[in-house]
């Protein structure tokens, strides 16, 4: 390479998603966005139905707010089921004061109702005919019924209850008996299923609210099941309401995310109506009464995530990192625990599920996101994740065999922050008794707000905002280039109408990038142009000498510039070890290289290694460092030992160069900014 540097009737879930829009983040959607706000449960209610149809291109105006027993004041958004019994297109759910965002909430299937869970801003003014405390629904397609169902609401007025979010879990499965009886719930009173989130141990008792997902399995009829409170005494299934959480499909598994309200003793019911059937429930989180947990911030669905853009579908069986802190509007800051995602699932080449969970857990966990059958439809779902300490979620597809493959679309519709700490009091003379530092006057201290334009929070000097994009896995065989130069946004759009799917652009070793190195803008405009795009760190004049303290610089420096730059945290920042001096010891090499990723790592980014001539290091001393990427260079260089390489570069003229991504011996690929 040697680029020296110079200076988601009574009626659930699956829903087809075809043809939805790709849209562009907005600035405005973080900034309309209102303050964190807490969850209040009811018992599902219905506030909406057609009745008739709603013809396609129509659009009805639901008032949410001062009925059903949500306030006028304070409530900034709903969850709500929504049900479609149509035969083409979908219907989108938005604030009635603001457009349509570009991106379903549920889809229409033919000969079916279909419905998904989704959390809906509301409106804060009124628009027209529409009140304030307002829902908007728009019919794509053909004409469609079209039901809402209530099952809480999110609002600023204290006292109301946080979120606590949990690695997700398996609590009942009526297949093997776990947590139930081992035997279908059959319809009818007196045979619904109670479900005891607080006597399992995993829900404290006094919560008053459950994220689940509840999937309906194989049932050899149509009809449906709904989840609410149970009260201690009564007849299990005893005045259900006349909703629906999950509708049944013959011999499909299908699935709902819902937020329930549990009874007075910490526990709710299913109810099932028309044919018996299976059930699994997995728990995501809960609820808490009083002022504790995580508070909600609404944001209008944003995609941050579409395999089929970089025809890269999931593979079955690996597990994929997508990071989530800093794309589609939610701040990129360690107080972001969860978030609230609608994802999509199509083209899948077999039946499975998905699941998604914090990506430092240690195993694949035993639930399911979204289940989808064959022949494939798209099927979409709510998920309400727990997000890694990193800021990330893992994304696995559980299918018939490992050549399986799935497309992923995901959306991103608000997010779950930890309550800053109370502000210490001012500092005062001890005859001066100080303010409650729980007071509600009182401001959060600077440093623990998120920041709403995603930038780190954590320099003590202005930096660029984050770059848009989303961090994700390269699929191989992709083209792309790296280069010296600057690349312009028009120089950018060409590269990619030419083939080019990615650019690396190179970033310096001191405190501030020097002249012609990548900036912010520029950054932008490479992304803005349609490349997916990696940092590089200058290399030294060779012959150069490694050692473990100029490793430990160089690496501050490279994360240090990458942040400065604006790229998320998760993205591969490359070193490029190359021209070291023939008299340097493996051990001085291997030291450099080494405590450069350990600085890297500890920046939040992912450290890739370049492999140019004489990089002083074997194969197998190559394949011992704490690496898990490798780019090999032009040059005749060894092979990496038990891993091999993810880039494969070829040259090209003296400022730019060729590169082409691969899956290494692992499976494992480079990790880029796509935009």
């Amino acid at each position: 390479m040697r680029r020296l540097q110079v200076s988601t009737v009574v009626l659930a879930v699956v829903v087809a998603v075809v043809g939805v829009v790709v849209i562009t983040p907005s600035a405005s959607h973080a900034a309309t966005a209102p303050g964190p706000s807490s969850y209040v449960p009811v018992s599902q209610t219905r506030v909406y139905d057609s009745g008739g149809q709603v013809v396609g291109g129509g659009v009805v105006t639901v008032p949410v707010t001062g009925s059903s027993g949500v306030p006028v004041g304070g409530t900034t958004a709903v969850t709500v089921n929504i049900t479609v019994v149509g035969n083409s297109g979908y219907v989108v759910a938005y604030p009635a004061d603001e457009g349509a965002p570009g991106v379903a909430s549920v889809q229409k299937v033919a000969n079916q109702a279909v419905n998904n869970t989704a959390v809906v801003r509301v409106s804060t003014a009124a628009s027209g005919s529409a009140a304030a405390g307002s829902i908007s629904l728009l019919n794509q397609g053909d004409a469609a019924r079209v039901i809402v169902d209530l099952q809480g609401y999110y609002t600023t007025a204290s006292g109301s209850g946080g979120f606590m979010p949990l690695n997700p879990q398996r609590l009942v499965d009526t297949r093997t008996g776990q947590g139930a009886p081992q035997r279908q719930v059959q319809p009818g009173v007196g045979n619904a299923l109670v479900v005891n989130p607080v006597g399992s141990g995993l829900v404290p008792s006094g919560a008053k609210a459950v994220v689940v997902d509840i999937s309906v399995v194989h049932p050899s009829g149509t009809g449906y099941a709904v989840a609410y409170p149970y009260q201690p005494g009564a007849t299990p299934g005893a005045s259900y309401p006349g909703t629906a959480t999950v509708n049944l499909q013959v011999n499909e598994d299908v699935d709902n995310l819902a937020q329930v309200q549990l009874g007075s003793d910490g526990r709710f019911q299913i109810y099932v109506g028309g044919s018996a059937t299976n059930i699994v429930v997995d728990l995501q989180g809960y609820y808490v009464s009083g002022g504790s947990g995580d508070t909600f911030t609404p944001l209008t669905g944003t995609r941050i995530a579409d395999t089929r853009t970089t025809n890269n579908p999931l593979q079955a069986f690996a597990p994929r990192k997508f990071m989530i802190r800093g794309a589609g509007g939610v701040p990129n800051d360690s107080s972001v625990n969860a978030v609230a995602l609608d994802i999509t699932v199509l083209n899948n080449t077999s039946q499975g599920n998905l699941r998604v969970y914090p990506s430092d857990e240690s195993s694949v966990p035993n639930i399911a996101s979204a289940n989808y059958e064959v022949p494939a439809t798209a099927v979409e779902n709510l998920a309400i994740a727990k997000l890694s300490s990193d800021g990330a979620l893992n994304f696995y597809s559980d299918q018939t065999s490992g050549t399986d493959k799935v497309d992923v679309v995901v959306d991103v519709v608000g997010y779950y922050t930890a309550p800053p700490p109370a502000s210490p009091s001012p500092s005062a003379s001890p005859s001066t008794s100080p303010s409650p530092s729980a007071s509600p006057s009182t401001s959060p201290s600077p440093s623990a707000s998120p920041s709403p334009s995603g930038s780190p929070t954590a320099s003590s000097s202005p930096t660029p905002g984050q770059l848009s994009g989303s961090v994700m896995s390269a699929p191989p065989g992709d083209n792309g280039i790296d280069t010296n130069s600057v690349i312009s946004q028009s120089s950018a759009a060409a590269y990619r109408q030419m083939g080019d799917v990615f650019a690396v652009r190179y970033i310096s070793r001191g405190s501030s990038e020097d002249s012609g190195d990548l900036t912010h803008g520029e950054a932008a405009g490479i992304l803005a142009g349609g490349l997916a795009l990696m940092p590089v760190q200058h290399v030294r004049l060779s012959p150069w000498q490694p050692t473990g303290d100029l490793g430990t610089s160089d690496g501050k420096a490279a994360g240090a510039l990458s942040a400065s730059v604006g790229f998320p945290t998760g993205v591969n920042v490359w070193c490029d070890l190359e021209g070291v001096d023939t008299s340097s010891s493996a051990a001085d090499v291997t030291a450099y290289a080494d405590n450069w990723a350990a600085a890297v790592t500890a920046a939040g980014y992912v450290p890739g290694l370049y492999v140019g001539a004489n990089s002083g290091l074997t194969a197998d001393q190559l394949g011992s460092l704490n690496f898990q990427h490798y780019w090999k260079s032009f040059s005749t260089v060894p092979t990496v030992t038990g891993r091999g390489y993810q880039l494969i570069q070829s040259a090209n003229s003296q400022s730019v160069d060729n590169d082409k991504t691969q899956n290494d011996d692992k499976g494992g690929s480079v990790i880029w900014l796509h935009p």
